[in-house]
């Protein structure tokens, strides 16, 4: 009963907080509920407002992208199989030695990591053709699907299965609405700056340039691209950059079932160890899981957090797989598809090394091996970590060799003071390191403090984290300190999992507070492994409360079971309504594509389009990265590369900062321009504003070096309506008003309606 109501003053403490992006208490969202999903569900028309166009009429424009991510995820589940078969194969066997289910999971796990992997091969040679990636899938498919068709005449694996409870068709109504929500919201248009400046923007430009290289205008595409490349694979199956975007929006999707389908592995296996107890606690962690509004969240915009999460937890999974095993033979294929699956982790995003690949290299060194007898261990050992080192090259070697040949930096554009970097400099990587800074403190006091306060960061202040990680932790403690007790009994103890998980979970905050510049999202991938120990602490209570009315009615019985399900269903129905309304971002789900993509259309974008270019013309951005949405030819810089505004017309003169530094000739500055066929420059002023008060941004670019363009003939202003190139000074952000009359006052614009801020300039090269 204590446990029962620490789980009730968790939920309350919960609903308390204030929500930070809207200023609104959880409890005032929990209260809206029923109005919020009753407008999804049946949409107010205001008087004098045209119908909202959205229904399932509009669907059918999104088969194209349902087909081409079908296609990816069956190429990459044929090779995942593939994979497994050649690393799995028994002598004189045709299958692998996994049940349905794991070779499912692992197929699509490995199979993603080497078609992700296969397309940086083809894009690095300049093969992203069609036709042959067709090919190349489709033939991967023939010959599995056959071999898969021979494999079922030999005797088949037994499946761990959990068993039926009346817990598992509830646990999946709940979250059926939670994943048709995910696959509408994946189809939908991108509106992130993030996504359109690199995630999907940076890979726009390797397919219309024919080839993945090295980008010397956006430091953030040397970055590890794996979940990016699927994005890629399905503009090439498309033969259309956006639409195929979508498509690969689609697949990076995928992601948060298939980490379900991992997390309910692990609980069957090794949690509940399929008795009757276990289908309570794996379907608990996967409710529990994919009712995360941050789930939800990371599913439907193309971040690398879905795949890196994925991935986690894949690896802590292999591990467990490997020291578990009951060969050394098993152990080392455990050891390769771990070294896999980490390696992916990392080619998602660089701090995969820190939170994926050394941790598991390290539980693999340092984890006993229950079987694991008689003399040479170490050299058994040895041979395992020598299986991981090979399956991570794998998946993050072609990375780290793609930037060494292209850089000479194998992490580029990190450690710097140690590689060097092709088109870096001590000022880049300073304004790097500046803009990304870690975390300084000078006495434990001052760590205490802030680990308190991250803390209630991650598990209370973000808008979309769920409530059940911070009400079912003493469960989870609980759950922990009852497996201890049942392993001493038990003739045949499960591995520590839930410790381990404990410990990972420890591990990956602490790495997230110390050794990032913490970001919300970059904690998300810890996910999996806090909802598999709310899952465990969720499902104990649930079992204590069965087991404590054994011997009692029917009807005490489904009193005190309903003392826990009915807050669960709320927090649920809450949680779908966050996630789905208006506050969990744009839920244009069936609105029609054309529309959708109109309204998300980055202004800039918008802005150019309203002028009338020619299909030969070039606009140079300044200031504007976020361009994925542009469909004619441009230029850009973003904040920590070299502006190149600055590398056209500035004379660059040794030793004088860049401010003072002059103009080269008109003619000069023209003949450069016309090269590379630009037509017309784009000012937007208040990103700039916005990177001097955060990144900086290089002070050769200035309003008065704009004016002096103009005056010296090589620009020519371009009129546009203020409503596209203004906003009123009132609604502009306070730093960004300081900075503005602090370095170019003449930003501050009166207008018939009142004071406003110049956003945009427009020039045509003369």
């Amino acid at each position: 009963m204590v446990v029962l109501f620490l789980f009730y003053a968790g939920l309350i403490w919960f609903a308390r907080q204030t929500l930070a992006n809207r200023g609104i208490e959880r409890l005032s969202v929990w209260e809206l509920t029923p109005t919020l999903l009753g407008e999804y569900l049946f949409p107010t028309v205001e008087p004098n407002e045209p119908p909202r166009e959205s229904g399932w009429n509009y669907f059918p424009e999104r088969f194209d992208l349902v087909a081409v991510s079908g296609a990816i995820l069956l190429f990459a589940t044929a090779t995942g199989r593939w994979a497994l078969r050649a690393v799995f194969r028994e002598p004189g066997s045709i299958g692998v030695s996994l049940d349905r289910t794991d070779r499912l999971y692992w197929s699509l796990v490995v199979g993603l990591a080497l078609w992700g992997t296969g397309t940086l091969g083809l894009g690095l040679a300049g093969c992203l053709s069609q036709g042959l990636f067709w090919g190349i899938g489709l033939a991967i498919l023939i010959v599995e699907s056959y071999l898969t068709g021979r494999e079922r005449k030999a005797p088949s694996v037994a499946v761990l299965a959990a068993p039926r409870d009346p817990f598992a068709p509830w646990c999946l109504l709940a979250i059926v609405p939670f994943l048709l929500a995910i696959w509408l919201g994946s189809l939908q248009p991108p509106n992130d700056f993030d996504v359109k400046e690199y995630h999907l923007g940076g890979v726009k430009e390797f397919y219309r340039q024919g080839r993945v290289g090295f980008l010397s205008h956006d430091v953030y595409t040397s970055f590890p691209f794996l979940t990016e490349m699927l994005c890629l694979s399905g503009m090439v199956l498309r033969g259309d950059w956006y639409r195929g975007a979508l498509a690969g929006q689609a697949v990076l999707a995928a992601f948060a079932p298939l980490t379900a389908l991992g997390i309910y592995r692990t609980a069957v296996r090794w949690i509940d160890k399929g008795q009757s107890r276990g289908a309570v606690v794996a379907w608990s962690a996967v409710l529990i899981h994919l009712s995360c509004p941050w789930i939800y969240r990371i599913s439907i915009i193309a971040y690398a957090e879905g795949g890196l999460a994925c991935y986690l937890l894949a690896t802590f999974t292999g591990v467990w797989r490997t020291v578990t095993a009951e060969s050394a033979s098993a152990r080392r294929r455990w050891s390769l598809i771990t070294g896999l699956a980490a390696g992916a982790a990392a080619g998602c995003k660089y701090p995969g090394i820190l939170t994926v690949v050394i941790p598991a290299g390290l539980g693999l060194c340092l984890f006993p091996r229950p079987s694991e007898e008689g003399p040479g261990w170490i050299q058994r050992r040895g041979m395992e970590l020598v299986a991981y080192a090979i399956g991570g090259w794998v998946t993050l070697g072609p990375w780290l060799l793609k930037n060494l040949s292209e850089t000479g930096n194998p992490v580029y554009p990190l450690m710097y003071g140690v590689f060097g970097g092709r088109d870096w400099d001590t000022a880049s990587h300073a304004k790097w390191q500046a803009g990304h800074p870690l975390p300084r403190f000078t006495n434990l006091t001052q760590v205490l403090g802030d680990t308190c306060d991250r803390l209630a960061d991650v598990f209370l202040g973000s808008d979309w984290q769920s409530a059940f990680y911070v009400a079912l932790a003493p469960a989870a403690f609980w759950a922990i300190g009852r497996t201890r007790q049942r392993s001493m009994v038990d003739p045949q103890p499960v591995p520590r999992v839930l410790p381990g998980a404990l410990g990972y979970a420890v591990y990956l905050f602490l790495a997230w507070q110390f050794l990032t510049h913490r970001i919300d999202r970059f904690w998300v991938p810890m996910l999996p492994i806090l909802s598999l120990l709310a899952g465990a602490g969720l499902g104990e209570l649930w079992n204590a409360v069965r087991s404590a009315t054994a011997d009692r009615t029917r009807e005490v019985q489904m009193v005190l079971r309903g003392l826990i399900a009915l807050p669960v269903g709320l927090v649920v129905i809450c949680q779908l309504a966050l996630a789905t309304s208006p506050l969990g971002g744009n839920n244009s789900y069936l609105s029609p594509l054309s529309e959708a993509r109109r309204l998300v259309k980055t202004p800039c974008v918008a802005l150019v389009e309203s002028l009338p270019l020619k299909a030969t013309d070039k606009v140079l951005f300044v200031g504007d990265a976020e361009l994925f949405d542009a469909e004619f030819a441009y230029e850009y810089n973003t904040v920590f590369d070299h502006s190149i505004l600055e590398r056209d017309c500035s004379m660059a003169a040794p030793d004088l900062p860049a401010d003072q530094q002059r103009l080269r000739s008109a003619e000069e500055i023209r003949s450069r321009w016309r090269a590379r066929g630009i037509t017309h420059i784009v000012v937007n002023w208040s990103e700039l504003l916005r990177y001097r008060t955060t990144y900086q941004y290089t002070d050769f670019v200035h309003p008065s070096r704009f004016d002096a363009l103009v005056q010296g003939g090589v620009l020519e202003p371009i009129p546009r309506p203020m409503e596209q190139t203004h906003v009123m000074w009132e609604g502009v952000a306070r730093e960004k008003q300081i900075e503005a009359l602090r370095w170019a006052p003449q930003l501050k614009e009166t207008s018939p309606f009142g004071d406003t801020l110049r956003v945009y300039d427009v020039y045509r090269v003369r």
